[in-house]
């Protein structure tokens, strides 16, 4: 996808324009996939570090006032960085804003509420089917593919999370009804939907695996960050 146009990294144009197409066709995009996009929209002339950086900040600068951003997180899964298109209305008003129907929506609460409650953040395909109340099986077998299909959801051997685009989005929808369930990470700082919760009594802290992960590589052990007990990154 070559474009033949004269640009510059910091001066929104037609790399830029680009660049916002495919990512509102694609709403959440991996670091490698980010800058193979980048280059392949500028024929390769934007490739180092530093000019990846002043074209997003460029793109985010434009379309700050259309209500979206560009925001980075950590897959939950894995810790790969994530780019996400998202609306910064945040809460319900972004969840009506992607053109889903009343019914839809009450099942997109349900799901939501049930993966976020979740000891392990994460529920059954089949655990999501049952959760449809109103509308076939069939319809809520669609939905659920197009729900994976535009980030809100991701699919990992047959289970449901919330995929990190709709972590990002739904962060203060998140905190303002399920607070209690999405502490944010001791090592991180960020809100913690799969996670590994703290055994010790009266502790509660939740720590993503990801970043248990990395305590381990570099220390040898596992310890919580707010009570000191050793912990372990598995479930």
């Amino acid at each position: 996808m070559e474009m033949e146009v004269d640009c510059t990294v910091d001066v929104y144009g037609d790399w830029h324009r680009h660049f916002m197409q495919a990512m509102l066709s694609q709403p959440a995009i991996s670091a490698d996939g980010l800058k193979k996009l980048v280059g392949d929209i500028s024929g390769n002339t934007i490739r180092d570090l530093d000019q990846i950086k002043t074209f997003l900040l460029t793109v985010r600068s434009k379309v700050h006032s259309l209500g979206l951003d560009l925001k980075k997180g950590l897959s939950e899964r894995d810790g790969r960085p994530v780019y996400a298109l998202i609306n910064t209305s945040g809460g319900e008003e972004t969840v009506a804003c992607a053109a889903f129907s009343e019914v839809q929506l009450r099942y997109l609460r349900a799901l939501i509420q049930e993966v976020v409650t979740s000891v392990r953040g994460d529920i059954s395909a089949m655990a999501a089917l049952n959760l449809a109340d109103g509308m076939p099986k069939a319809d809520a077998q669609e939905l659920l593919r197009r729900l994976v299909r535009d980030c809100w959801l991701e699919e990992t051997d047959s289970r449901l999370a919330l995929h990190t685009r709709a972590i990002l989005e739904l962060e203060p929808y998140l905190l303002r009804h399920y607070g209690e369930h999405v502490p944010r990470c001791q090592m991180c700082g960020k809100i913690t939907v799969r996670g590994r919760l703290c055994e010790q009594d009266g502790c509660g802290a939740k720590n993503h695996h990801h970043c248990l992960g990395k305590m381990r590589d570099k220390m040898g052990v596992v310890k919580c960050q707010k009570c000191n007990s050793l912990m372990t990154d598995e479930d």
